[in-house]
């Protein structure tokens, strides 16, 4: 009976400890990894071509007061990313966010898509979630009853001959140009007007009227209509973390659009629009790093909220009493 007890006893003990190292397990994760209230995700369509985009979409159903971030890998083994739209609408104490990527993929057959890394932000502090993979069926661009009837690529051409010219009276030509126009540069730097005296500059503008003037400049070039629109949001960044860093005390021209973002939370920033500014500058690096394609309208909206944002953050002028007024 003794040795009975003396079981049941130690079988109770045990299982105990399992049951509390499985608790304590569970705690851990939940720390660690944030849980959506729902998450789908979609590929359309389910079958392509080589080379042919198709659509990712990732739908987050969180709580209000999380910010959920998307995390691109460095790498897409056989995918390429061609463009990437983030969009979140508040209803009452929950939010969407709906991540949106569009893809090609240059492998053929049934092709797994890698899992997507997000960075959760709430009062809570910052967690990760890793979704799920997800697979497209990547299809040959000559169809089967094509390859049956004989028409397939052409194989690659054996090589030609190709004659090389001799370019000596071309370079003969090239160096008395390029002796020619020595001369000229310098006889017109000996008839150059000699510069006048120097005039005293006045005291610099304000920053808000600094931005603006180069705002204003930004768009008299009209880079989005000559189909520079990777030169233009890198300008337009410029401009506008130059303004934010001095008005509000940060170095922005020198952190990441997610160190900028987790600095600007540490500092008072009153009027700032902060999920449009991190909107504006993930807009950005994707048209500068992952060659998103942005139309001109885009490109104008951009610019119209970055005027918005330089409204929004000048402080107004102080009354004639000498009371300042506090920031808007």
């Amino acid at each position: 009976m003794n040795g009975r007890v003396r079981t049941f006893r130690a079988a109770g003990v045990v299982a105990a400890l399992l049951w509390a190292s499985g608790t304590f397990a569970t705690d851990a994760g939940t720390v660690a990894t944030a849980k959506p209230l729902s998450i789908t995700q979609s590929v359309e369509p389910r079958t392509v071509h080589l080379g042919e985009p198709f659509t990712r979409t990732v739908t987050v159903t969180h709580a209000r007061g999380e910010r959920w971030e998307l995390h691109l890998p460095a790498e897409w083994g056989d995918f390429e990313l061609l463009g990437q739209e983030r969009r979140r609408n508040d209803s009452g104490d929950t939010a969407t966010t709906v991540f949106t990527l569009k893809m090609s993929a240059f492998e053929l057959g049934q092709r797994t898509l890698p899992a997507l890394q997000f960075e959760v932000t709430s009062a809570e502090g910052v967690r990760s979630y890793s979704s799920d993979t997800a697979t497209v069926e990547v299809a040959p661009t000559i169809r089967d009853a094509d390859a049956k009837n004989g028409q397939d690529l052409y194989d690659i051409r054996p090589p030609e001959p190709l004659p090389v010219p001799s370019y000596a009276l071309i370079w003969a030509l090239l160096a008395a140009a390029a002796v020619a126009a020595l001369v000229y540069a310098a006889y017109r730097w000996w008839k150059r007007p000699r510069p006048a005296a120097e005039v005293p500059q006045g005291p610099p503008l304000p920053l808000d009227q600094r931005t603006r003037k180069m705002l204003d400049e930004l768009r008299a070039e009209r880079l989005p209509a000559q189909g520079r629109i990777k030169e233009f949001y890198s300008r337009l960044t410029d401009i506008i973390r130059g303004y934010v860093g001095e008005r509000f005390g940060v170095e922005a021209l020198d952190l990441t659009t997610t160190e900028l973002i987790t600095a600007l939370r540490d500092v008072p920033a009153p009027g700032l629009p902060r999920e449009d500014f991190a909107r504006l500058l993930e807009q950005a690096d994707l048209v500068k790093f992952a060659r998103a394609e942005m139309t001109p309208d885009d490109c104008a909206r951009a610019l119209d909220f970055a005027y918005l944002l330089v409204d929004r953050t000048t402080p107004p002028p102080a009354p004639a009493n000498g009371n300042e007024p506090p920031l808007r």
